[in-house]
């Protein structure tokens, strides 16, 4: 009697599709994760926490005192291109991060694949944000 008690209400969480409605919470977050990972790049920080390497080269640190710009640590943020370009996908992986930026590429080999990703802080942050969709989605799923 009490397993047949457990299971009638237990059925309709079995029928959750618990991988898509975590999926779409993500589609409806991208935004989220872009700036988060640009607030990390403005600050001069990897994924890792790191500082962004290698520092700039004495040419470009005038160039950007010209411009009116910070020059005590990496952020890739001169023209513009490659914050602007900066997206988030729902891959089969995980989620990508990347940038349209014909300079993307260079900026990967020369700094690392760490400039794509959260912080431990940040992945914190953006499940708080997360927390509230994926409630919703998953009591619409329920019903």
């Amino acid at each position: 009697m009490v397993a047949e008690i457990v299971e009638f209400f237990m059925a309709p969480f079995y029928r959750v599709n618990i991988e898509q409605v975590v999926a779409e919470t993500i589609d409806e977050h991208d935004d989220d994760i872009v700036e988060l990972n640009l607030s990390q790049l403005e600050a001069g920080k990897t994924s890792e926490g790191n500082d962004i390497k290698p520092f700039y080269k004495p040419g470009t640190v005038k160039a950007r005192k010209k411009e009116g710009l910070q020059t005590d640590h990496v952020d890739f943020k001169r023209k513009g291109g490659f914050y602007a370009g900066t997206f988030a996908k729902r891959t089969t992986g995980g989620t990508e991060i990347s940038s349209t930026d014909p300079k993307a590429p260079f900026l990967i080999k020369r700094s690392g694949e760490g400039i794509f990703g959260l912080t431990v802080a940040n992945r914190g942050e953006l499940e708080n944000r997360m927390r509230p969709t994926l409630q919703d989605k998953f009591k619409q799923a329920l019903l």
